[in-house]
């Protein structure tokens, strides 16, 4: 069975990250290797803000200091 992590958003919508998703994603973006917590605590206690041409589509994102730039963006 794949792995995969669930959290709740802050407006209480259910989100999953699986595995296979989290490996594409370090694919494009590697300087987010070792990042899975800050990744899922944006999905958690980050922003939203809806595509506007795509309304089931969404971007998190949220400042983390560790990174360069300092901020998550997820879609």
């Amino acid at each position: 069975m794949a792995e995969k992590w669930i959290v709740r958003d802050r407006y209480g919508n259910e989100i999953y990250l699986t595995a296979e998703r989290w490996d594409h994603i370090l694919e494009y973006h590697p300087e987010l290797e070792g990042c899975l917590d800050h990744v899922l605590d944006t999905l958690k206690k980050g922003r939203r803000k809806q595509e506007p041409t795509m309304p089931h589509k969404h971007r998190y994102y949220r400042r983390c200091d560790e990174l360069l730039p300092d901020h998550i963006t997820l879609s």
